[in-house]
């Protein structure tokens, strides 16, 4: 799992709540557009053959690997209020066995889209 992020918009980089340095507002003619910060990640998990062999799990119908990428972007509007999207392609070795409709052994890739509004006090 590797993620990394970068903030557009100057403000300091955190493990907490990201501050910022123009917070949105539309009032009087001045305009603040909040803190933007874009995101990326890779992750991918290898599962041993020893589960396979046990009752656990069945090597035809379960996928051995999968490794994903993801990016996204944060919009910081204020303190206290986050709207984040992450798109996220994930691809599978093995357990596409199941039924006769897919092509190979793999299971297809799974794509999702995430949105989230977050609000904090």
């Amino acid at each position: 799992h590797v993620t990394g992020s970068w903030l557009l918009t100057g403000e300091k980089a955190s493990y907490g709540a990201v501050k910022p340095k123009n917070p949105f507002k539309l009032d009087n003619g001045s305009s603040g557009w909040g803190a933007w910060e874009i995101v990326a990640r890779y992750q991918e998990i290898n599962l041993d053959q020893a589960l396979f062999n046990s009752t656990y799990a069945a090597s035809g119908y379960n996928a051995k690997q999968a490794s994903a990428w993801a990016a996204g972007v944060n919009w910081y509007l204020t303190n206290n209020f986050k709207i984040a999207a992450d798109y996220e392609d994930t691809s599978f070795t093995g357990g596409g066995t199941y039924g006769s409709s897919w092509a190979s052994n793999d299971k297809p890739n799974e794509r999702s889209l995430f949105t989230r509004l977050q609000f904090s006090y």
